[in-house]
């Protein structure tokens, strides 16, 4: 796949032309572009998101030029990089957020709801997301939407009652950028 200049430019044709094929059939398959990818996303099993992980983990090394000394996390906190774990839940936490406040066509009030109808107590919080429709099934619990209401109500209150996209998004990457100092990384085998 490399020329004879060394140019990777093939390779990368290679693997641009296999992304656009899958992205046609997921378009082909899903009715709603706007939050197919997180739905899909979210369906990969632990093992999966793990393998797809490991990607990001070997380009650190390579984009600090494979230093013997630093642990992920601290290649992570170098180069400004979050976990693709955590990049996805603020893609979800700010799509979520854009459909509260009607930035995008997404209805989300057949799925959840800002309110409780049955009853107010003395901790009711008007951010916080109730689900519409109770599941059982599986895949019904890893949706988008199940996935980004039990995410977004585990916000800290301040993030949660932003009404104006930047603030939102600069308090929700601050919040990840800290919650990678403490963050357990999962172990990896080869």
């Amino acid at each position: 796949m490399v020329s004879k200049d060394l140019s990777w430019s093939r390779h990368i044709e290679s693997i641009v032309s296999q992304a656009n094929k899958t992205l046609g059939l997921i378009k082909r398959i899903c009715k709603d572009p706007s939050w197919s990818m997180r739905a899909t996303f979210g369906l990969l099993t632990r093992s999966i998101k793990l393998l797809i992980g490991n990607v990001q983990r070997r380009a650190t090394r390579f984009m600090l030029n494979y230093p013997k000394d630093m642990s992920y996390k601290e290649r992570l906190q170098k180069i400004n990089l979050l976990l693709l774990e955590f990049r996805r839940e603020i893609s979800d936490l700010i799509l979520l957020f854009k459909a509260k406040y009607n930035l995008i066509t997404l209805d989300i009030t057949k799925h959840v709801c800002t309110f409780n109808p049955g009853y107010k107590s003395r901790n009711y919080d008007k951010n916080y997301f109730h689900l519409i429709i109770k599941h059982n099934q599986n895949y019904f619990t890893e949706s988008y939407f199940v996935r980004s209401a039990k995410l977004w109500n585990i916000l800290p209150l301040e993030i949660k009652s932003s009404d104006i996209l930047a603030s939102f998004r600069t308090r929700i990457i601050n919040l990840y950028n800290s919650k990678l100092i403490t963050y357990e990384l999962p172990s990896i085998s080869y």
